[in-house]
């Protein structure tokens, strides 16, 4: 607090002197790196009052942030599919009942989690809007990585509600973990890239996982390698040199290639039908392996 009010004040100095005038802050806005670093200390000072740290899910509509959420859960208890599918932002702790529950914004009475198949549910018609936060507590006897005083944050994906950027600065900011789901049917995008800029400005070197996900969509391609090669250069160069975040070689181990609707089969061994086996896909063990592999080093990171 006291060096936020410190801050504060240099701010106002500045603000009001004549010394902005001089031909050596002609090229910088002194003030805008003032703000910035107001900005910085806020955002410090959230996550030194949190309780627990926080995993921040993010990437662009329907690219599978649900998805991987339940893989990682081992239980399909978030809305995914196709298109528009989570509404609002849902936050996911441990708890040490033996039935999760769910407390929503409005009352803090325990719901059935059941009910999030309409409250975050973007085609209900009783869902819950971008600017509302669902709190949702799994037993931890369920999902051990939970035990680790965690929460697992899941975002609408961007660009689907003009007032979404700000809900996304409040509660994603100031996450300790950030993962961002690609799709990888298509590409690392300037959209996606848009927010951990910001995030750059406030967090220094942020924390971040890049899982190009439906990565099973690849198996027939008969240039698989090459594509693998041309996703990893990207996101590897964005994670090293352009968020500068990790080096080039800690950026490799930050990337994977996972298919989650895999992974949580492999846990429920539920199949969307009698007649489809997920194990027939080439490659299911390789993808299986990878998100196990993504689960041990975000586990490492908590």
């Amino acid at each position: 607090d006291e060096t936020e009010t410190f801050m504060k004040d240099v701010y106002e100095f500045y603000k009001n002197s004549n010394l902005l005038q001089n031909q050596e802050f002609s090229d910088i806005s002194l003030l805008e790196e003032i703000t910035n670093s107001i900005n910085r200390i806020k955002v410090i000072k959230t996550i030194l009052k949190r309780d627990c740290m926080k995993v921040a899910f993010f990437g662009r509509t329907s690219n599978g942030k649900s998805s991987v959420i339940n893989a990682i859960l081992g239980s399909p208890i978030l809305p995914s599919g196709i298109g528009h599918t989570t509404s609002c932002f849902v936050s996911m702790r441990g708890c040490h009942e033996r039935e999760p529950y769910v407390i929503a914004p409005e009352s803090p009475d325990k719901r059935n989690v059941n009910d999030l198949r309409q409250l975050a549910n973007a085609v209900s018609d009783t869902n819950l809007g971008p600017n509302n936060l669902i709190n949702v507590y799994w037993p931890i006897e369920k999902c051990p990585i939970l035990e680790h005083q965690v929460s697992f944050l899941d975002s609408p994906g961007i660009d689907v509600d003009h007032d979404l950027d700000t809900w996304i600065n409040q509660y994603c900011r100031d996450a300790d973990v950030f993962v961002l789901v690609v799709n990888s049917e298509s590409t690392l995008n300037n959209s996606e890239k848009k927010f951990f800029h910001e995030v750059n400005k406030y967090i220094s070197s942020p924390n971040v996982f890049i899982l190009n996900n439906r990565w099973d969509a690849s198996a027939h391609e008969l240039e698989i390698e090459a594509i693998k090669a041309q996703h990893l250069k990207r996101c590897v160069d964005f994670l090293s040199k352009e968020l500068k975040c990790v080096s080039h070689d800690e950026a490799i181990e930050r990337v994977h290639f996972t298919s989650a609707i895999e992974a949580l089969y492999n846990k429920t061994k539920s199949s969307p039908s009698p007649n489809y086996r997920f194990e027939d896909k080439p490659g299911f063990e390789e993808r299986i392996a990878e998100f196990a592999k993504f689960e041990d080093k975000l586990q490492l990171c908590l």
